[in-house]
């Protein structure tokens, strides 16, 4: 058998134990950014690395929660910015935007913030909201 035909061979093999799952695929390391997501949400599975997480800020009012908000995921997640709403940075390099009015872009609509400081349930589900867009960006 000539090179090229065992390497064809051996390339069709692989292909299909890959197809019949009778050989994983490997999966690559992932990143300590997504092993602190993955320790929070353990039973999704990952994609790619989150490139980060931008709050706009709509409310003075809400800054000191989204500051709150902000240093939770930059500690346990991914890097966080808060610009002001009208903030002309360009918002399409960001995984996540959480933002407290429709924008036209993918985002988490987020509520007032003393809906959240009134209901440990409503910052819980929050939590779980954006450790899950992150995981399955």
């Amino acid at each position: 058998m000539m090179r090229q035909e065992l390497d064809k061979l051996i390339s069709d093999t692989v292909a299909y134990l890959h197809q019949e799952k009778l050989l994983p695929k490997k999966k690559p390391k992932p990143s300590p950014m997504l092993e602190k997501i993955e320790k929070h949400l353990p039973h999704v599975e990952l994609s790619e690395a989150p490139q980060g997480v931008v709050i706009l800020l709509s409310n003075d009012e809400d800054l000191p929660f989204l500051k709150n908000l902000a240093r939770a995921i930059q500690d346990r997640l991914c890097p966080v910015k808060i610009l002001r709403e009208n903030s002309n940075k360009d918002l399409s390099t960001f995984t996540l935007i959480l933002s407290q009015k429709e924008i036209e872009l993918n985002h988490l609509l987020l509520k007032r913030a003393e809906e959240y400081e009134k209901s440990p349930e409503e910052k819980k589900k929050l939590w779980g909201q954006i450790c899950q867009l992150l995981k399955s960006s």
